[in-house]
């Protein structure tokens, strides 16, 4: 409990500050110009080699297409591009989490260390409910 608390506190503390809204800036900047430089300048990602996305998913009793109650949900994960070698992606709905994970084969060549690390992740979601 101790390190979800630390965490929360981290993440607050992370929307609290001007990083969000520069990041923002940034990217509205960015996407306003030509089609051409943005496609030059990031068909390859030369900086990060982890990603890890936490999106919050539609609040409980949404409904979809035809009035139809949202029962559960499938996404996936960001494109391994560049120097990116894991991609985990997060989604929350309905009191429960689903995880998308993504790994480059120079990282985990085998099935059995893809597994190992998802089994990793399992069991630190497991501690913190404690």
């Amino acid at each position: 409990m101790k390190r979800l608390k630390k965490c929360h506190k981290y993440v607050n503390e992370l929307k609290e500050s001007p990083s969000p809204a520069v990041n923002f800036a940034i990217l509205t900047a960015f996407n306003l110009l030509p089609t051409w430089i943005i496609r030059a300048t990031t068909l390859t990602n030369y900086f990060p080699t982890v990603i890890l996305s936490n999106f919050p998913g539609p609040p409980s009793g949404t409904t979809g297409i035809g009035g139809w109650p949202l029962v559960d949900t499938c996404f996936t994960g960001g494109p391994l591009r560049g120097n990116i070698g894991i991609s985990i992606t997060i989604l929350s709905y309905d009191d429960a989490l689903r995880i998308v994970l993504g790994v480059d084969k120079a990282i985990f060549p085998t099935d059995t260390m893809t597994v190992d690390l998802i089994r990793g992740i399992e069991s630190e979601f497991e501690f913190l409910q404690y």
